[in-house]
């Protein structure tokens, strides 16, 4: 049975004493404190975490509905997030990660809009990508329409999946993963919970930008990755990661086939991408190929390959394309 009115907050952590007290007092500080179910998994941190943690934890018990604190041998976050999903109990279900920051708004103002569209089985928010040089960016412009269709969106790449920018109905994830098992992964975990409480379900959209998910300098992938190697396979370890959830969620769905194809394309878009940002002609030819597998390119993929490995075919191409537009 589920808590009325309880938020639950899953915060995955490992080595964050740099991040652990400013995320925690973030959550202290929100209006809706006194309903929160915060569920802190210490992944086996090495650092000082754990010991900020403690310092922290009479407030947390006394000021929040319940804290919860897990602390386990480092398995990565997907295993983190299935160790606090056990703990589970409010009727919603929301994540952060440890160095990211919520408007003291933020999870009130989703509760709310749940309250007020009940038919609805999650919501999500607009937010800030904050810079090393203190820009801001938003996730999604100020005049963007959003879809209900959550579910197509994630599949087809179209929407961010940031932790602290949703909230879903718990027991909708729980009618798809009774288990609250997710693919144990390194990676990926927002979408695993997404995912099945979308399926089959509409989501809303709050425009107003509720969190701050912080680029670091430190751990930016251009920097980190220059031949673009492990980004390269990156996409090829989350596509595997959608297909999982896909096969969990979907069974007995004629359309799971469609949705899988729906995956492959989304992914074979990115690495194409990453492929022309690379400079790589060969991995460009590659990608599109395996997205033209898929019979979901559009002519204006195959104009972006060719733009790129052949540019006078390319431009021909976008003459053709426009002359047909008149």
């Amino acid at each position: 049975m589920l808590n009325e009115n309880i938020v639950s907050l899953l915060i995955p952590c490992y080595n964050g004493e740099q991040f652990v007290e400013r995320c925690l007092i973030n959550v202290l500080e929100q209006e809706y404190a006194q309903y929160i179910e915060l569920i802190l998994v210490n992944d086996g941190s090495t650092d000082k975490t754990e010991e900020i943690i403690f310092q922290l934890q009479k407030r947390l018990d006394n000021e929040l509905w319940r804290f919860c604190y897990i602390k386990q041998e480092n398995q990565g976050v997907g295993s983190a997030m299935n160790a606090a999903l056990k703990e589970v109990s409010g009727e919603y279900l929301t994540s952060l990660d440890i160095d990211d920051l919520m408007t003291k708004d933020c999870i009130s103002k989703k509760v709310s809009w749940l309250k007020a569209n009940p038919s609805y089985a999650l919501v999500r928010s607009n937010g800030y990508f904050l810079f090393p040089n203190q820009e801001k960016r938003l996730f999604y412009a100020e005049d963007y329409k959003a879809s209900e269709d959550v579910f197509l969106d994630i599949l087809n790449g179209r929407i961010y999946n940031r932790a602290g920018s949703y909230m879903i109905r718990t027991k909708k994830f729980l009618e798809k993963i009774p288990s609250r098992e997710i693919y144990p992964s390194r990676y990926g975990q927002n979408l695993q919970l997404l995912l099945p409480a979308a399926y089959q379900n509409e989501g809303g959209y709050i425009s107003s930008p509720l969190m701050m998910y912080y680029i670091h300098s430190e751990s930016m992938t251009h920097q980190e990755d220059k031949s673009g190697e492990k980004r390269w396979n990156y996409t090829y370890g989350f596509q595997d990661i959608y297909m999982h959830v896909i096969e969990e969620i979907c069974k007995e769905n004629q359309k799971s086939s469609i949705y899988e194809k729906m995956i492959k394309a989304t992914f074979s878009r990115q690495r194409m991408e990453l492929a022309i940002e690379l400079k790589d002609k060969n991995l460009c030819k590659r990608a599109y190929k395996e997205l033209k597998d898929t019979k979901l390119q559009t002519e204006q993929d195959r104009i972006r390959m060719y733009m790129f490995v052949s540019p006078i075919k390319g431009i021909i191409l976008r003459i053709i394309r426009k002359l047909g537009e008149k």
